[in-house]
């Protein structure tokens, strides 16, 4: 039902390539951003033998596929690469994890819109990086820090934000045979490399869950059940929180011995909820549009980062639901609805997903609350991330 994780796929395919003997990945994402960055590291492992050509990857859109291929490819020596994005992804913050790694030695340089890396064996040992626009600076760098002399120390002046996919980042390195220690305030990473399981799996995506909870909020009365979901408590996502979240909207999340759980709609429901979501931004898009749909005003505070992703997501789902007639104010780092609805045009409503799934992917359920009907400009974005999403929607309203 639900596609395997992205982020844990990221985290996987990278340890795995840096490892002298691959795991056999199982349950592996089969979305576009886990496809060129699976591709990138095939590329460079063909490579290694004959780096008398230098190489020139495509990694599509993906900002995690970027910077954990970057800190990755500047460890191997020998490498000499170009990689290049998308125009929207060049446009993405990378430049704080270029500093750390050259402050390490790192061999990177950017220009025609395209970072060339020379890599080499790096020493290691402590950097600062900026923390206040996206975990994946820091993930990126203890990704790569097996490999250095010195491992890698980072100390952290203020709690990065969306903290739990550090936790992941450890957690995956763990399986991958790597010492990890975590604070609120720091990380290190022990040198030595990785030592690969036999096999390692791949959880399914509690952040794609998002989406079909957002459904059932919509729709009092459906259940579902699922034997996709690892169980908060046992998942390594820190988006497993999405079924807590979601039971302020009365969607109720049983989860059983045997791994399966039973979803229900149609719980006592919240009339204002006011919740800090620093830890888990892409469970946003979906929580704010179904408070939205069902009524329910609310006060989501500590996003500023989603600013950074692939648009600016703060002002994108002001805009789209705005067009649905949910009238949203936002501030630097919150997003807010008093309830307040304005009268919708008549004819069918077009999303404009900003080149963002997450737009797409939360604002189409809307079609169930909304008479006049919604539409997505670009339907095909979807693939970022969650390919089957159209499969998932037209089977839950059919």
């Amino acid at each position: 039902m639900f596609p395997p994780s992205k982020s844990i796929s990221a985290r996987a395919l990278t340890a795995n390539a840096l490892a002298p003997t691959a795991a056999a990945l199982t349950n592996l994402s089969d979305c576009d951003d886990t496809r060129h960055l699976d591709r990138a590291f095939s590329i460079l492992s063909t490579s290694r033998h004959d780096y008398a050509k230098p190489l020139h990857i495509y990694i599509g859109d993906g900002a995690a596929s970027m910077r954990f291929f970057l800190a990755a490819a500047a460890s191997i020596p020998g490498t000499d690469v170009t990689v290049e994005g998308s125009r929207q992804l060049m446009s993405r913050p990378s430049l704080p994890l270029v500093d750390a790694l050259r402050s390490l030695g790192a061999d990177i340089s950017l220009s025609d819109n395209a970072f060339h890396v020379r890599g080499k064996r790096l020493t290691g040992g402590a950097t600062e990086v900026d923390t206040t626009i996206s975990s994946q600076f820091v993930s990126a760098l203890m990704l790569a820090a097996p490999q250095w002399e010195r491992g890698l120390e980072i100390r952290f002046r203020t709690r990065p934000v969306s903290y739990p996919y550090i936790t992941m980042t450890a957690r995956v390195m763990e399986h991958f045979g790597v010492r990890v220690q975590l604070s609120e305030n720091r990380v290190e990473v022990s040198p030595g490399g990785y030592a690969a399981p036999e096999r390692y799996a791949v959880e399914s995506d509690w952040s794609a869950a998002s989406y079909l909870y957002e459904l059932l909020s919509f729709s009092p009365g459906h259940e579902v059940r699922t034997t996709d979901l690892c169980a908060p408590g046992k998942s390594v996502q820190g988006d497993a929180a999405c079924a807590a979240l979601f039971s302020c909207l009365g969607v109720t999340t049983e989860f059983h011995d045997d791994g399966s759980a039973l979803i229900r709609s149609g719980g006592p429901r919240k009339d204002y909820i006011s919740v800090d979501m620093t830890d888990t931004p892409d469970l946003v898009p979906a929580f704010a549009t179904a408070c939205c749909g069902t009524g329910t005003r609310f006060e989501i505070r500590g996003i500023g980062h989603l600013r950074h992703k692939e648009c600016d997501r703060l002002t994108a789902l002001a805009s789209e639901l705005g067009k649905c007639g949910f009238a949203l104010t936002t501030h630097t780092d919150a997003l807010l609805w008093d309830g307040k609805i304005v009268p919708l045009s008549e004819g069918k409503i077009t999303i404009d997903s900003h080149g963002d799934h997450r737009i797409a992917m939360s604002l189409a359920p809307l079609g169930l609350v909304i008479p006049c009907g919604l539409e997505t400009d670009h339907p095909e974005v979807v693939n970022k991330s969650y390919p089957a999403y159209w499969d998932l929607l037209h089977a839950f309203t059919r």
